[in-house]
């Protein structure tokens, strides 16, 4: 956590999706479902399109709770922050992974 940012922990002691703007090409957020028979659909939010659901001051775990499953419906849905791993110049040339994109048409 930065020490400029000292509300960058949510009443539910989860990191808000603002401390994760700037590194919005680099990181993006897999959400699916979390239950015991999974129907396996995982779907990719960007930080951008998570902010416009749900606000800056809003956590990932009020992200989680406002989500459902688009394949069986279910609200049991997890969300993980995931890192671009590709090395930097594949990055350079490429541009962002396609997954800090989704959810906003682009």
């Amino acid at each position: 956590m930065n020490e400029a940012d000292p509300d960058a922990i949510g009443p539910d002691d989860m990191v808000r999706l603002r401390c994760y703007l700037s590194m919005a090409h680099k990181v993006w957020f897999p959400a699916g479902y979390d239950g015991l028979t999974s129907c396996g659909h995982v779907t990719p939010i960007s930080v951008r399109a998570a902010i416009q659901i749900m606000g800056p001051e809003a956590t990932m775990r009020q992200l989680a709770r406002r989500l459902r499953c688009s394949r069986c419906s279910n609200r049991q849905v997890g969300v993980t922050v995931n890192p671009d791993v590709r090395p930097a110049e594949i990055q350079a040339s490429e541009g962002p992974r396609p997954e800090t994109r989704a959810g906003l048409g682009k």
